[in-house]
């Protein structure tokens, strides 16, 4: 594994910057005899090891992907969880729930056929408890997008036609939510000219989706932003301006090719991309922040003018709070497409970058993707993806842990509070920061009077509401000392 560096980019009243020695807690790599996709993370656990896969196969590009290997990772070892499936996996996913852990995955048979959705369910220890694979008549590719929501369903986005139709016929924007059991909820399917996927995100009225083709469904432009109500009606849509905010136009300069999305409850919106700049290098990285309309408000390129940068395709826009999130992209001095460094970024809304960590990749002796950047609870980062030598021969997946660094402008964690199912006749929540206990929820109706009052006591406090009437509540959490801490909305069936 390459020597990894990373430098912390602060900001206390004015800029400054620290230099930090690198520092790796632990590094685990894949078989080197073996070809791999890569390795992804998806969650920091109590222990403060992480859950993760790797995907290693030993026949690449003869019609499989990868098997899956779950696997936990914490120094000093890796540990194996077992799995019992003879399905090839594709952009695996996974999420906690009360029991244990739910894992989902595009499976495909070995002559590489698209078999559904497959949902595996994990105790506690982590041992297979049931394998179920959802199929459906339509047949997204597998280059879609997820994301759990605030209830816990899980949404499904991806483009692609229905199964018995040839390749070049209409193609179809699928939408699809279960719940995190494995049940269908809703599916809908829009005609499209087709289009790539970039982000789902969720919004106080349904969905957002980062999109881009400049005919495909939706408003004409190259990149833009689709909305969608919680049943997945389309409701609006924009398309996006240049970065000097000019309105959308074939064969212009500027156009940002759309690879995140974030949304703000006033419906503000930042993305993330990359545009041309035929003043320089090829791209340059960039994030847009647009008003509720889709109008331009402001606009950064952090790298250097003289430097090749991009946001990095697949890790979107990441919420850390109401007010902060993660980017990442890339920089590279050469003129091919292999990145020299990765940059992650804790940026606010005002689009200022708190932090700022550059990883390393030490071109060109070694080639390093980077797949999944996970924050941690002491203010470092999980990183994933895979490693190759130059020239490059083979794929190897690794995970590595970098520690956390002094200062840091604000203290990376999930979100601090998390108020689900919703909707439904009760409601669990959860505080996710162990400083919040003693907090106290209050609940209004939709005409704003007051309903009730709990203590928080506990992590995971349950509200039963069955004999509250049917409609809109909306709800604050406070600190023990006053300050509110999280506010929102929730339905009762």
């Amino acid at each position: 594994m390459a020597r990894w560096e990373y430098w912390v980019l602060a900001f206390v009243g004015q800029c400054f910057s620290i230099h930090v020695e690198a520092q790796v807690e632990w590094t685990f790599q894949g078989n080197p005899q073996l070809y791999s996709s890569g390795a992804q993370v998806y969650f920091e656990l109590p222990d403060g090891s992480v859950l993760g896969s790797f995907g290693q196969d030993t026949a690449p590009y003869e019609g499989t992907t990868d098997l899956l290997e779950l696997s936990l990772f914490a120094e000093p070892t890796v540990h194996v969880v077992p799995f019992n499936s003879t399905w090839h996996f594709l952009n695996p996913w996974a999420l906690s729930n009360d029991l244990g852990y739910d894992l989902w995955a595009k499976p495909y048979s070995s002559t590489f056929e698209e078999l559904g959705w497959a949902h595996v369910t994990l105790d506690e220890q982590f041992e297979v408890v049931d394998q179920t694979l959802i199929s459906y008549p339509e047949n997204p590719q597998s280059a879609g997008v997820r994301l759990q929501a605030s209830n816990g369903d899980v949404v499904f986005a991806g483009m692609g036609h229905l199964l018995g139709e040839p390749l070049g016929s209409t193609s179809y924007l699928l939408l699809e939510r279960y719940t995190q059991d494995g049940e269908l909820v809703i599916r809908m399917y829009h005609p499209s000219i087709g289009g790539l996927l970039r982000q789902v995100v969720e919004t106080p009225e349904g969905y957002a989706i980062a999109f881009f083709n400049f005919g495909g469904f939706g408003p004409s432009g190259f990149g833009k932003v689709l909305r969608f109500d919680h049943e997945f009606n389309y409701s609006e849509g924009f398309a996006l301006p240049d970065v000097n905010g000019n309105a959308s136009a074939g064969g212009q300069d500027s156009l940002v090719y759309v690879t995140g999305l974030y949304t703000m409850p006033g419906g503000n919106t930042i993305v993330a991309g990359y545009h041309d700049a035929f003043d320089g290098p090829a791209w340059h990285a960039a994030l847009m922040k647009l008003d509720v309309d889709g109008n331009y408000v402001a606009h950064i390129a952090p790298a250097p003018p003289n430097i090749r940068s991009g946001s990095v395709q697949g890790l979107g826009l990441r919420p850390l709070s109401d007010s902060t999130f993660l980017w990442c992209y890339y920089e590279s001095d050469v003129n091919g497409e292999v990145a020299s460094r990765y940059q992650i970024a804790v940026v606010d809304t005002n689009l200022m970058i708190l932090r700022n960590t550059t990883f390393d990749t030490h071109y060109p002796e070694a080639a390093i993707d980077l797949f999944e950047v996970l924050p941690t609870s002491d203010g470092g980062y999980v990183v994933s993806g895979t490693t190759a030598p130059i020239p490059i021969t083979t794929g190897i997946a690794y995970v590595a842990k970098i520690n956390g660094t002094t200062g840091v402008a604000e203290r990376l964690a999930p979100p601090s509070v998390a108020l689900f199912p919703n909707p439904g006749s009760a409601f669990t929540v959860q505080l996710n920061n162990p400083m919040l206990a003693g907090s106290t929820l209050q609940v209004f109706d939709a005409q704003g009077r007051y309903v009730q009052q709990i203590t928080l006591c506990s992590d995971r406090t349950t509200v039963d509401a069955t004999a509250w009437s049917g409609g809109l509540y909306h709800y604050r959490i406070t600190d023990r000392t006053g300050k509110m801490v999280h506010q929102g909305k929730w339905m009762r069936e």
